[in-house]
C-alpha cells in the first residue's frame, strides 16, 4: 500500500502521528486508504489521543513465526513513554564490529543511554524456535525409527512367506516358472503390503493436519511433494527389504521340492 513521502520534520511533538501495519489497515480502514485518517489510542492513564496515520507497513509476527499477532502501530515516544526502546540494526558487516558501532552511536547521542542484550536477530529466532526445533528433531527420531521398524517387519513377512512357499516355488520353476517370475511374484507381494501401509499412513497423516501445522513455517500440512517424497522413500525401503527373500526364492532347487512332494 502506497503512501506519501514523510521526513523528521513531520515527528513534531504537537503533531500526534502514527504509523500501522496491513492488518490494522484492513480492519479498520476496509477497503478504504488509511493514510490521513484518525485512530483514537488508549492510554495508560486511562486518557485517548487521536494519531494521523501517516504511513503503512507490513505486519509483522511478533511472538513466534506461526503464530498471527494482533494488529500493530507504531508512535513516538513523546505520546507514550517507553521504558526500554527495541532497535534492529540491518547490516552486512560482521557481528563484532557491527555492535561496537550501534553502542558507539547510541552513546553519542546520550551517554547515560544503557544499551543491553545486543545480540544477533539470529538469536532470537533460535530461542523462540527451541521448543519447535526440539519437537522436530524427537518426530524426525522417531520417524526414522518408524522406518526402520518397517523394513524389519516388512523383510521377516517376506522371509517368512518365503520359507513358507519355498516348495511351491520349487514346484513352479519345475513346471517351467523363470526365475523373474517368481521375483516379480516375491517382490509384488511384499510392495503390495507396502502400498496398503502407505495408503494407512497418508490418511493418518491428513487426520493430523491440524497438530502438524503449528510446527511447520512456510510449508502447508498437506504439501503434495512432501507427501511424494515420503511414499517414494518408504517405497524404496519396502522394495530394499524384499529383495533380500526374493533372490533367495530365486534360488530355490526345483529337485529338492520334488523330492519333497
Amino acid at each position: 500500500m502506497a503512501g506519501r513521502t514523510f521526513t523528521w520534520d513531520d515527528y513534531a511533538p504537537d503533531r500526534k502521528l502514527t504509523v500501522i501495519d496491513e492488518k490494522m489497515a484492513r480492519r479498520a480502514f476496509p477497503g478504504e486508504s488509511p493514510l490521513g485518517r484518525k485512530i483514537k489510542l488508549a492510554l495508560g492513564n486511562g486518557e485517548r489521543e487521536w494519531l494521523e496515520v501517516i504511513g503503512v507497513v507490513a505486519h509483522v509476527r511478533q511472538e513466534h513465526p506461526g503464530s498471527e499477532s494482533r494488529e500493530q502501530l507504531y508512535i513516538l515516544p513523546a505520546i507514550v513513554p517507553l521504558w526500554d526502546a527495541p532497535m534492529a540494526v540491518r547490516s552486512t558487516m560482521a557481528q563484532g564490529p557491527l555492535m561496537d558501532m550501534v553502542r558507539a552511536e547510541v552513546r553519542a547521542l546520550d551517554p547515560d543511554l544503557p544499551v543491553y542484550r545486543v545480540r544477533p536477530m539470529t538469536d532470537y529466532v533460535g530461542d523462540v524456535m527451541a521448543r519447535d526445533r526440539f519437537a522436530v528433531i524427537m518426530m524426525g527420531l522417531f520417524a526414522g525409527l518408524a522406518v526402520l521398524l518397517t523394513a524389519v517387519g516388512l523383510y521377516g513377512v517376506i522371509a517368512q512367506m518365503v520359507g513358507q512357499r519355498s516348495h511351491e516355488i520349487g514346484i513352479r520353476m519345475a513346471l517351467g516358472a523363470g526365475r523373474r517370475e517368481i521375483l516379480s511374484m516375491v517382490v509384488g507381494r511384499g510392495m503390495l503390503l507396502a502400498a496398503i501401509g502407505i495408503l494407512i499412513g497418508v490418511a493418518g497423516s491428513l487426520a493430523a493436519t491440524r497438530l502438524l501445522s503449528s510446527l511447520l513455517h512456510g510449508v502447508a500440512p498437506t504439501d503434495p511433494m512432501t507427501y511424494a517424497g515420503v511414499c517414494v522413500l518408504i517405497a524404496g525401503v519396502a522394495l530394499l527389504a524384499t529383495l533380500v527373500p526374493a533372490r533367495r526364492a530365486m534360488r530355490v532347487e526345483p529337485v529338492s521340492a520334488l523330492r519333497y512332494e
